[in-house]
């Protein structure tokens, strides 16, 4: 078993607690005594232990195992057991996976944050709402902290499963990170898409008060890269094509002075984006 694991190992309740003295919240009553079996069974990966003890104590399994708040779901995510989570979660109701350690995160936010997409997708299938549930030290969302990872294949499978309402600017600035999290990736096309269905994130702040658009890079296009003079000269003579169907989105924050206007063209079949500050008068063609 882990030390940081071992070291957390404390009771979270009284030992002569009893469920007639909280009645309804029987995850409040397992003294850590009365729980490691199951916390042993869980660190151990051994899911017959852990389905024995629940067999006999199926309130246990929103029991608070240490004096981190954490519930079995935390602990089999945290080890990457993916066999018990399985487990876990179909014995588990929809409230229980919304359900929180000491720092406020969910099961679902540990496993985003080591990009397992298997242990995602279980969870994500019984619940909707814990996409939306921020942890408590950085006011990430799942989605973020697997970004942040650059786990494209988790990133995508959250963006499909996450209700577009909730990266709207009035929800906060999950949107916009993330939008700055697809450019900063070179993920235009999935970039593209979100701006498609609200432009205004363009101009909203995400987590680190930065704008989306200040995610581009030179680097990701040939004609930002600084080249020798030999790949220069093989650049040049490359024709390329006109494109042919531009896609342009217009943003104007109409809550704010004219010089919130930006007019975006994605050129290329959306490889290749334009940004243009319609007050300035500049183009910035990266």
């Amino acid at each position: 078993m882990p030390m940081y694991i071992v070291r957390m190992v404390k009771p979270v309740v009284p030992a002569d607690a009893n469920s007639s003295s909280n009645p309804g919240h029987d995850e409040r009553v397992y003294d850590y005594n009365q729980c490691k079996p199951l916390f042993d069974a869980v660190c151990t990966g051994d899911w017959n232990k852990a389905k024995e003890f629940l067999t006999l104590h199926p309130n246990a399994i929103r029991a608070r195992l240490t004096s981190a708040n954490k519930i079995a779901l935390h602990y089999a995510t945290e080890l990457e057991h993916e066999h018990i989570v399985e487990e876990l979660v179909q014995l588990m109701s929809e409230e229980d996976l919304e359900l929180t350690d000491k720092w406020g995160w969910t099961a679902l936010a540990y496993a985003a944050k080591r990009a397992n997409l298997k242990m995602v997708e279980c969870m994500v299938r019984k619940s909707k709402k814990i996409l939306s549930i921020p942890n408590g030290t950085d006011n990430m969302t799942p989605i973020l902290l697997a970004s942040f990872q650059e786990q494209w294949d988790v990133v995508h499978y959250l963006y499909s499963a996450t209700p577009l309402q909730d990266l709207m600017p009035e929800k906060g600035p999950y949107g916009s990170t993330i939008l700055r999290s697809f450019i900063i990736g070179m993920k235009f096309g999935i970039a593209l898409e979100l701006i498609q269905h609200c432009p205004q994130l363009v101009l909203t702040k995400g987590h680190d008060g930065a704008f989306p658009m200040e995610g581009f890079m030179p680097s990701a296009f040939l004609s930002g890269t600084r080249l020798k003079f030999w790949q220069r000269w093989i650049y040049n003579c490359i024709r390329i094509e006109h494109a042919i169907s531009d896609i342009r989105v217009s943003v104007q924050n109409e809550g704010n002075e004219e010089c919130n206007r930006m007019k975006i063209t994605w050129s290329g079949n959306g490889r290749k984006p334009i940004c243009t500050n319609m007050c300035r008068d500049k183009n910035y063609d990266i």
